[in-house]
């Protein structure tokens, strides 16, 4: 059986894989990168993101514009029939052609990237990891395969808290200058729906931290869209998780790293995989000896430990508020545009 040797692999393909893959190619760092779908963009999500993070703008880590349909300045959070508008920047995307760019210029850069090959097993061999069936053996392993991922289990990580979203496509036009967040406390508490409107069509969806309500979010949407064809899909919604091992780092949802209470997952997730790309590099130049990846944690939650622990300060908030039934009415509020 043929048996395939490389310093890093790298499981899962999604915006945080892709990334790395594209960083490593970049410095010549011998990887391969497995994917187990066959094609990129598998994963529902609603499609935006954040422009900025600190220091790191999403155009400069993309190096381009391929898949980005529409971009806004503001927010519209409807409560009741009534409209809070948040100068709040959104890219919205569409994230099939937006990891299609990213796998491009990984490729062309000298990445190898094997799809529909799914790592069923990780074992240690001696100072490598074989990667099975694959037959891989490998220095360094990365886990980017999402919230059940094999790579953090094999760490021995607890997986981060999770919510459940249903999203989809509607195909209509809509020439507002917003999207739209929708709190509706009868189909879920402890979520909200969305509208996120693309070049032509609409992404619809919604989600909640309350799993059990999953169910009455897809049965509303399935009433008000019956036309769009919804897929559920886990996203972490929480703390981040531990990100390192022996030899072995988390990006993306594997990590839980992804902002909450929105859900905002992509930038983290590019961010954090240039963080890895730089350290990995590092120890590739001196042939992985002495390798220390508890400074690439470090280095991550330097640069967005603090969006994370507010973004979770408000998330518990928010479920206080709403566990103690506290209600605030929306229709005088005035909230500043700038």
């Amino acid at each position: 059986m043929k048996v395939n040797k490389y310093d890093v692999a790298i499981i899962g393909g999604g915006i945080s894989g892709l990334t790395l893959a594209k960083f490593l190619a970049e410095e010549k760092v011998n990887f391969i990168l497995l994917e187990e779908d066959g094609r990129f963009g598998i994963k529902p999500c609603g499609e935006g993101i954040t422009p900025s993070l600190g220091k790191y703008s999403f155009y400069e880590l993309y190096e381009s514009r391929k898949g980005i349909e529409r971009t806004y300045e503001r927010m519209a959070v409807e409560i009741g029939g009534n409209k809070v508008f948040l100068r709040i920047p959104n890219i919205i995307c569409n994230k099939h052609k937006v990891e299609g760019e990213l796998a491009r210029q990984a490729v062309k850069k000298g990445a190898e990237i094997v799809k529909k090959s799914r790592v069923r097993k990780i074992e240690r061999v001696g100072k490598h990891f074989l990667l099975l069936p694959q037959n891989i053996y490998c220095k360094i392993l990365v886990g980017a395969d999402g919230v059940k991922s094999i790579t953090r289990e094999y760490l021995g990580i607890k997986p981060p808290n999770f919510a459940l979203a249903a999203a989809g496509i509607l195909k209509r036009k809509q020439k507002e200058d917003y999207y739209t967040i929708k709190i509706v406390p009868k189909i879920t508490r402890l979520g909200y729906l969305w509208e996120f409107p693309k070049l032509n069509t609409i992404n619809v969806g919604g989600g909640s931290i309350e799993v059990r309500s999953i169910q009455r979010i897809l049965n509303f949407l399935k009433r008000e869209y019956p036309h769009v064809d919804f897929k559920v899909h886990p996203i972490p919604m929480g703390k981040p998780t531990r990100s390192y091992g022996k030899s072995i780092l988390l990006v993306g949802d594997a990590a839980g790293q992804v902002i909450p209470p929105f859900g905002d997952g992509i930038l983290p997730s590019m961010i954090c995989s240039k963080i890895a790309s730089e350290v990995i590099s590092k120890a590739s130049r001196n042939n992985f000896r002495k390798i220390d990846f508890s400074i690439y944690e470090k280095r991550w939650r330097e640069e967005l430990g603090t969006y994370f622990k507010v973004g979770f300060i408000l998330l518990k908030s928010l479920q206080l508020a709403i566990r103690s039934e506290r209600t605030v009415s929306y229709t005088h509020l005035t909230l500043p545009t700038n």
